[in-house]
């Protein structure tokens, strides 16, 4: 729909259609022009922007996921048995003394309920002036379940340590991790787990957060804020920590963190103490809760906190409000008046040189600086030459071609001042305080660069730090307006960012000197983002702030000159940290644009075996039945199937007030729920239910806390219902995907005229519950105890590192994940687990073998037997393996099949669902594409070449790897 304001006159209020092929609409934007006609026989035409997203999208990575496959829960449980780490989490709950925010917090409890990790317990504590004695009745009445794990304090000690306070009235054990939550905040069923297995895995981490879900203070909207990995400036900024966080009990008692402080300073005072005392910080990412309100705290809270950390530090700094709504800035005065040198190269193009030096010295408020020039002025720009000479401090002459890094050496080694600004010839200042937000930082001796926020001329964003991507840096949020927040406010906040551009940058002249200065091989580009690794190398931080804006037109001193570097050097130096991504842009974040926008076919992990369901957490079933008489007699053989299936859980049956008179004909059945959802006379249909007949039915079944919903009908009208049952596991009849949410679903074939059936309803819906208990039971155990696995006859000898069999062939080139892939991925799982690794395949698959063996860092590490093994003693050999790694092939079918740990790498070309390896530890790897399962045989046909192999990188088959390695017997 145009609208009135954007269609010509002559058509007024005009709406268009418009309908795209199926394949073209793939997540992201699309460019849609339309042209019509008027009855005039005037032609006009309107271009809009197309967003396509996914409206079916349940669960990870938009919000917290409220069910996870038994399968995936026992895969997890292994690796907490082999690190030996069961750990007992206490929740810290806060509540304020309303109604609401006892409802809020029974929304907490449910959250609680779920978990798929069930060794914690729950302190509540009040965060209000007083909480009736009623209070601890009010919050127990509904979860009398889980009385027995939930403490209520309504009057704890204000200087009772909060290590201690949880484990109030518990002396069997105590608390190993201490988790915090306020009223309202909802943990998905996998917080927990996650939570324990990171703290397992994360070595001398003794603080954990994760992702969630919030209301953005730029968009006022619930989003999934995908945080950064520790980030000392952004937390300066605002409380990105938010929830879910977590940490050891030893780390609060450093912190000396009491109720009391905690109740009267909030959240965000306990969060900067508990990191300032932290051996280290560990980012979960995953999002694991969502946040029950927008603020954690009052903004005067805040404000208090940050100045009871600046205290702390012993920092002369003032707290004053940031650009966006719960953002701050610490306001540090400059110590000492340091001298500034600004280097500036310049071969004066486009006079640019002179728009920057005239604005330099009218727009600083800071005054002392010199401004030293590198003279690379051609021979016949000889009044540039003379126009410099007086109104630069310094001008050192450079005859030789452009070299960024090499002419910034020069400068800084005759520059007299304690900081370095180095700043190109085509920036303008704007604003007088650039200089002073730049120092404040670059004074700071844990800081070792800082960057500022530049401008295109149209005052558009150019620059807002560099974030790294497979294809190279990218420039966070280019081509935004200069107000716009950003992503979570991002666009204007002080952050840690991996590198700033070489455009305008400050560092201590001591830092510039420990690190090196500029790499001169890198003559145009990544010379900045290499000095800025270097730093970080050291252990020094990079800091982005919006307090200094610039203009910048961009590359109008080197046009034509290209994008020169030394790529070998440059990846031979960070080519393996920066395969591991950028530490503080979300692996879930779109690498192909700027403005931190989700990836909508990231990476994801697909547990295809069974179990799916944990039998002994169903208690309750409800049975939906809506239709007749007839109907309800053929679902008889099913309840008495799913009674047999679960014999300990409730059976409920929602049925018409007819079917409930049949009731004594399925005894199975412990209580029917009436609903009226057709007539009784069948020939009338289906009876016209309003949206509030359909809430005051969930209403109804919410107290009933069903684990398991089944629709025991064949047509479609009544699966939306199986939605009101607030059952994390649905099962049902599909027909061509159109119910995607369903976890177990059985084809119906509809009524096509002239086609005959071959089975008796009753038979079809008795399948359906056969499916139903198959998803309860585990896969049968095939081949392992045949091979020796763990330990048995079969297993390799005794040898000092660990086993990785890749097969790194397929059949199928459309499923072939790049061989370089393979190599990288081979070369960080000997540097991070100093494994062996042993290539398999077949004869044909020789040279896709000898390209990794040549294209890995340590090859004496790498055997090939590709070609050497007969099929017969492939089982036998990978039984001894402690994790295999491949494409989608028979090898992995048969390595899943013998309990190796397997990861099985999958294309868009099936669904993993179906083709995964299966096995009690495997797992398959793939990306979320829009286009999968496309079924294509030839990668010429794939109009996007490949993107679901191409773009799913190493790093994010070497996550899963970890943890799988993690849960091998050494």
């Amino acid at each position: 729909d145009v609208g009135e304001d954007r269609a010509p006159p002559a058509l007024g209020r005009t709406a268009f259609s418009c309908l795209l092929p199926a394949e073209r609409l793939l997540p992201g934007g699309h460019a849609v022009r339309i042209e019509a006609a008027a009855n005039s026989g005037q032609r006009v035409a309107a271009t809009f922007y197309l967003k396509v997203q996914d409206s079916l999208v349940d669960g990870p990575p938009w919000r917290p996921r409220h069910k996870m496959p038994l399968a995936e829960i026992r895969s997890a449980e292994r690796v907490l048995a082999a690190l030996n780490w069961h750990p007992n989490i206490a929740l810290l709950i806060g509540i304020g003394e309303t109604d609401a925010e006892v409802d809020a917090a029974r929304r907490t409890f449910e959250s609680l309920r779920r978990q798929a990790y069930e060794a914690w317990h729950a302190v509540v504590l009040r965060r209000g002036r007083a909480v009736p004695e009623s209070c601890a009745k009010r919050l127990l009445a509904d979860v009398s379940d889980m009385a027995h794990r939930i403490d209520v304090l309504l009057d704890a000690p204000p200087a009772a340590q909060l290590a201690t306070l949880v484990d109030h009235g518990r002396h069997d054990r105590p608390a190993d991790m201490i988790g915090v939550l306020l009223a309202g905040d909802t943990l998905g069923c996998d917080a927990l787990l996650e939570a324990a297995v990171a703290a397992g895995l994360a070595g001398s981490a003794d603080l954990f957060y994760s992702d969630e879900l919030r209301v953005s203070p730029a968009s006022g909207n619930y989003e999934a804020f995908f945080k950064p990995q520790w980030s000392p400036e952004l937390l300066a900024t605002t409380n990105y920590i938010g929830r879910f966080w977590c940490a050891l009990p030893q780390l609060f008692a450093r912190a000396r963190a009491t109720a009391g402080e905690w109740l009267q300073f909030g959240d965000y005072d306990l969060v900067l103490r508990c990191t300032e005392a932290a051996a280290g910080v560990h980012h979960i990412p995953r999002l694991l809760c969502q946040r029950g309100r927008s603020q954690l705290d009052h903004p005067d809270q805040e404000r208090a906190a940050l100045r009871r950390a600046v205290a702390r530090r012993a920092e002369a700094a003032e707290i004053v409000d940031g650009s966006v709504p719960g953002h701050h800035r610490i306001a540090r005065p400059i110590a000492k008046n340091p001298l500034v040198s600004i280097i500036i190269p310049t071969c004066a193009a486009g006079a640019h040189i002179k728009t920057c030096i005239e604005s330099l010295r009218a727009r600083t408020a800071y005054r002392n600086f010199e401004i030293i020039c590198v003279e690379n002025i051609p021979a016949d720009r000889g009044r540039w030459k003379r126009w410099l000479a007086q109104n630069a401090d310094r001008v050192i002459a450079a005859r030789q071609p452009f070299n960024w890094s090499v002419f910034n050496n020069a400068a800084a080694a005759e520059a007299a001042g304690d900081v370095l600004v180095f700043l190109n010839d085509d920036i303008e200042i704007v604003e007088e305080g650039w200089l002073e937000a730049l120092l404040e930082h670059a004074q700071r001796p844990e800081i070792g660069v800082v960057g500022a926020r530049l401008l295109y001329p149209d005052r558009s964003v150019q620059h807002a730090g560099i974030f790294w991507t497979p294809r190279g840096g990218r420039h966070a949020f280019r081509g935004m307006t200069e107000t716009a927040p950003g992503y979570f406010g991002l666009a204007l906040a002080e952050r840690n960012v991996l590198a700033v551009t070489g455009a305008c940058m400050a560092m201590r002249r001591d830092e510039f000197a420990a690190a090196g200065g500029f790499d001169e091989r890198h003559a145009i580009v990544n010379n900045d983002v290499d000095f800025c690794l270097r730093c970080w190398e050291r252990g020094r931080r990079v800091v982005w702030t919006p307090y200094a804006t610039l203009i910048h037109h961009e590359a109008a001193s080197r046009a034509g000159l290209g994008d020169r570097f030394d790529e070998t050097a440059f990846a031979a130096r960070w080519g393996h940290l920066l395969a591991q991504g950028d530490p503080f842009y979300h692996p879930l974040l779109n690498r192909e644009r700027d403005d931190y926008a989700y990836d909508l076919e990231a990476a994801e992990l697909v547990h295809p075996g069974r179990p799916l369901i944990d039998r002994a957490r169903v208690r309750a079933i409800l049975a939906v039945k809506l239709d007749h008489i007839g109907d309800f007699l053929t679902a008889i053989p099913a309840l008495r199937r799913l009674r047999q299936a679960f014999p300990a859980a409730r059976l409920h049956l929602l049925a018409p007030a007819r079917g409930a008179a049949l009731r004594d004909l399925a005894p199975e059945v412990d209580e029917i729920i009436e609903f009226e959802f057709f007539f009784a006379d069948s020939r009338l249909g289906q009876r016209d239910l309003a949206t509030e007949d359909f809430a005051v039915l969930q209403q109804r079944l919410a107290p009933c806390r069903f684990d398991l919903a089944i629709d025991l009908r064949k047509a479609l009208e009544t699966r939306h219902i199986l939605r009101l049952t607030g059952a994390p596991w649905l099962a049902g009849f599909d027909s061509n995907g159109q119910f995607p949410w369903l976890d177990i679903a059985l084809e119906w074939e509809r009524d096509p005229r002239g086609v005959r059936k071959r089975a008796a309803v009753s038979d079809d819906l008795l399948r359906l519950a056969d499916a139903v208990a198959a998803a309860a039971e585990p896969e049968p155990e095939a081949m392992s105890a045949r091979f020796g696995r763990r330990g048995g006859g079969g297993r390799a000898p005794a040898r000092p590192r660990r086993l990785v069999c890749v097969h790194p062939g397929v059949g199928t080139p459309i499923r072939q994940w790049p061989v370089r892939y393979f190599a990288e991925l081979i070369d960080r799982l000997v540097r991070a687990w100093d494994v062996a690794v042993v290539l398999i395949g077949q004869a044909d698959e020789a040279r896709i073998a000898a390209e990794i063996v040549a294209a890995v860092e340590r090859p004496e590490r790498v055997r090939s037997l590709v070609g050497e093994l007969a099929l017969s003693d492939l089982p036998a050999f990978l039984a001894g393996a402690d994790l295999f790694v491949g494409n989608n092939s028979g090898p992995h079918h048969l390595a899943a099949g013998l309990g190796v740990p397997t990861v099985g790498i999958h294309s868009g070309t099936v669904d993993a669902r179906e083709w995964g390896p299966v096995g009690p530890n495997a797992v398959a790897v793939r990306r979320n594409m829009a286009c999968s399962p496309c079924y294509l045989a030839d990668a010429a046909q794939c109009r996007r070449g490949v993107a679901c192999l191409t773009e799913l990188r190493p790093s994010d088959v070497y996550t899963v790897c970890e943890r799988v390695l993690a849960a091998s017997v050494s």
